[in-house]
């Protein structure tokens, strides 16, 4: 009798700390639905303050139930009466399960002067009269939508009333949930004295039964042992075997079998090296991946084993030793995991970080770390190594004229074509856009300079046709020889870079073969050049904007547009249209970025300020700044004052960078986002996903769309890896509240494939193609979201 009351009042113990850890959990889970529903509130109530819709009316309300039930069962249970069913239908309307309702009121009641417990209630009780005041603020938009008395002063007033209860929940919600995880971990301390002195006194007792029943128990255990085991080696997903001293296999189960293609039979007595995927006489030198009694009693591996079919597949292999109750070694337990089609992605994901994605050759990084160990391993008396530095003629002549689809299928032809003409053992790398590399080791210059002449006779004898169009074009090419000591990577890249400039300038469709002592005047050439002609140009105001469209996937295609993207142009003497690509590096290296970026701002601000009626049928519009503007306190200033003075909401301007301009200079983008942001501002992260450390730096930016690079997006419907790329960016960006452009969408699948996997908006000439800010009308057309003023475009659209 007694030892039934000591067990009653055991399980009593252990039921009222596990009914308190419940209670805990809920309050864990209830937390959680509460920030939702705040945040949902919060979120579609300053959609309803923007817009007046009445769906984001209806979400909003939807949204702060959650809250108010809470606010509601609080009030109830801090009641000295209370009424336990109340406050059970409260909790349960927030969200919380019916189960745990009772224990969270019980907790409440019962635990509230606990120190933890107590501060995590003191954080709620202020939450609640945030959540009245937001209540409160919400009747008064409603009302003065209802009214039409939201007026651009009062939309601001109510907004930045929203946006201070927002901030000021949010402590408030941290507060809660680290004093309740405070709370939890002091309960669960106590939980886990209550349960181990529960187990101690079952163990005790325990002790006096198994004495009576030992030998019972210890056969139906060992039974029951063994048959769990039995099932579990048989239907075990992985492959197992087990293998005597002698290395031989005794047993192996049905997954083994399917992994290496055999029958129970055949494996059954046979050796692991018997299986390797080695030749007969490597086999028989192998030994097996077995511990040694002594040294170790596990073993850890991968495991290349041939198939029954002659397929190869890859096991990482874990065998331990099993000893006896006395020490002795018995046998050994292997387990083989297939991870043939792991290795596989991982060798693809190996060749893809190395190699660029539409010719298959090596990308700049690779051919950067190999430049580099040529350049250290050069010897000082061999023969010089070569670098060559190509560059297409005329290459967005085909791009311009046909697509980007045309462009990247000619490129990936003239890839093999230039390759064919190289020799064994050169390397061959694409650069970006239509530029490629070379690298020859120890090639004597005359050697160098007849391969070069034959690229480059090849590429003009090349034609290329696409539809009923035909194209030829031609490569300038830089040589660079280069010996031990005389220059680094960048510095040789760089001259590179100018040598092939060279060529251009000499005519395009020509070689040039730089040396040490004519590259100040190859540089001094160029910088004249172009800041002559970039100089010229802004005097003369031959500079000029065009829009195009972007289309939101949640409209009909039919809608007049509203979003555009603003790109940048510039008019040679001749009349002749250049596009930012050619021009852009150039202006970033000599300092006239700033000159243009700020030129964009001021003509796109003025131009909506000179055209109300267009201005005010526009939704937003991105302005995307070089690294130096985004650095440059002059810029910054400019673009503050312009706002101010202009009549267009600075919320429907958004700034966009690239990538590798964001990641290359974040405490400045950082910077200027956090100011700009003040001014409702909005941001955008341009050419997402060709970085290395994309996702890395995304979280850290406070931006609010994602533009996911066109390399991705062109062919997505026809590859999987970069639909899989075009995804995951999505869904992480969703994940982090941000919205998703693609660029480059060119085919109508491609859209339609877009609009699957859940992306917000799409640009590129299947949506619609640039035109002058003179022709601007919003005429039905395939549009979408944000306008983009591509000030440091690079794939010139």
């Amino acid at each position: 009798m007694a030892l039934l009351l000591i067990v009653f009042l055991l399980l009593a113990m252990m039921y009222g700390a596990l009914a308190l850890n419940q209670g805990i959990r809920g309050f864990s889970a209830g937390e959680s639905e509460w920030s939702k529903g705040r945040k949902e509130a919060v979120h579609q109530l300053e959609r309803y303050l923007h817009t007046g819709d009445e769906q984001a009316w209806a979400r909003f309300t939807d949204g702060l139930k959650v809250p108010l039930a809470y606010h509601r069962a609080r009030l109830e249970m801090d009641e000295p009466d209370f009424r336990m069913p109340v406050a059970v239908s409260h909790i349960v309307a927030g969200g919380s399960h019916s189960e745990d309702a009772p224990l969270m009121v019980r907790l409440y009641r019962w635990f509230g002067w606990q120190s933890e417990f107590a501060h995590a209630i003191d954080a709620w009780r202020e939450a609640d009269t945030h959540i009245v005041a937001l209540e409160a603020l919400a009747l008064q938009i409603r009302s003065a939508r209802r009214n039409d008395a939201m007026t651009p002063a009062a939309s601001e007033r109510l907004l930045a009333q929203l946006d201070r209860i927002d901030l000021e929940l949010l402590p408030l919600e941290r507060a809660f949930s680290e004093r309740l995880g405070e709370a939890a971990r002091s309960m669960q301390a106590v939980l886990a004295v209550v349960l181990l002195s529960s187990a101690v006194l079952l163990l005790a007792m325990g002790a006096c039964v198994v004495r009576k029943v030992t030998a019972r128990i210890f056969i139906a255990r060992t039974y029951e042992a063994e048959e769990r085991f039995r099932k579990t080696f048989d239907v075990a997903p992985v492959g197992i075997a087990h293998i005597a001293l002698d290395g031989r296999w005794t047993h192996v189960n049905d997954s083994l079998c399917r992994m290496l293609g055999y029958p129970r039979e055949r494996l059954i007595g046979a050796r692991e090296v018997d299986f390797l995927a080695l030749d007969a006489g490597a086999r028989a030198q192998r030994p097996a991946t077995l511990p040694v009694p002594g040294l170790a009693d596990t073993s850890l591996g991968e495991r290349r084993y041939q198939r029954a079919d002659g397929h190869a597949v890859v096991a990482q292999l874990n065998v331990t030793l099993v000893r006896d109750i006395n020490g002795q070694p018995l046998n050994y337990v292997a387990i083989a995991h297939d991870v043939t089609e792991s290795r596989r992605l991982a060798q693809e994901l190996s060749f893809r970080a190395k190699h660029d994605l539409l010719t298959g050759l090596l990308n700049r990084y690779e051919f950067e770390r190999r430049l580099k160990q040529a350049v250290d391993r050069v010897a000082p008396d061999g023969a010089p190594s070569m670098l060559f530095y190509l560059d297409l003629d005329q290459f967005k002549v085909v791009n311009d004229t046909c697509g980007h689809m045309a462009g990247d299928a000619m490129l990936t032809e003239l890839a093999a074509l230039i390759r064919g003409c190289l020799r064994a053992g050169d390397t061959l790398a694409r650069l970006g856009g239509d530029e490629f590399g070379i690298l020859l080791q120890e090639c004597p210059v005359g050697t160098a300079e007849c391969i070069a002449e034959k690229i480059r006779s090849e590429i003009a004898a090349f034609r290329f046709s696409w539809g009923t169009r035909s194209f030829s074009l031609g490569v300038s090419i830089g040589i660079v020889p280069f010996s031990a000591g005389e220059y680094d990577v960048a510095r040789l890249l760089s001259v590179a870079d100018h040598a092939c400039y060279a060529a251009k300038e000499a005519g395009r469709n020509q070689l040039y073969v730089s040396h040490p002592d004519d590259d100040s005047i190859t540089r001094h050439h160029e910088e004249m050049d172009w800041l002559g002609r970039l100089q010229d140009a802004h005097d003369e105001d031959r500079f000029h904007l065009v829009w195009q469209p972007i289309l939101p996937l949640d409209l009909a295609r039919d809608s007049p547009p509203r979003r555009f993207e603003v790109l940048l142009r510039m008019r040679d003497p001749d009349g002749s249209v250049i596009l930012p690509g050619s021009f852009l590096a150039a202006a970033e290296r000599y300092g006239k970025i700033i000159e243009l970026d700020s030129w964009v701002v001021t003509t796109v601000l003025d131009w909506l300020n000179d055209n109300v009626d267009c201005a005010e049928r526009i939704d937003q519009i991105n302005v995307n700044v070089s690294g130096a503007a985004m650095s440059d306190p002059r810029y910054i200033d400019l673009v503050t004052a312009r706002i101010a003075r202009s009549a267009f909401p600075a919320d429907r301007l958004c700034f966009e960078v690239t990538e590798t301009m964001a990641i290359s200079n974040i405490d400045a983008a950082i910077a200027f986002m956090n100011r700009l942001s003040g001014y409702g501002c909005s941001f955008a992260l341009d050419d997402f996903g060709i970085g290395s450390s994309s996702f890395a730096y995304l979280n850290a930016l406070p931006v609010d769309h994602v533009k996911i690079d066109g390399a991705f997006v062109h062919d997505l419907d026809s590859d999987p890896v970069h639909e899989a790329i075009t995804r995951c960016i999505i869904e992480v960006a969703h994940s982090m509240g941000k919205g998703t452009i693609a660029e480059f969408v060119e085919t109508e699948g491609v859209r339609r494939r877009l609009k699957q996997l859940g992306c917000d908006q799409v640009q590129g000439f299947a949506i619609g193609a640039p035109t002058g800010l003179g022709d601007f009308t919003l005429r039905p057309a395939r549009v979408g979201r944000p306008v983009l003023i591509d000030v440091t475009e690079r794939m010139a659209v």
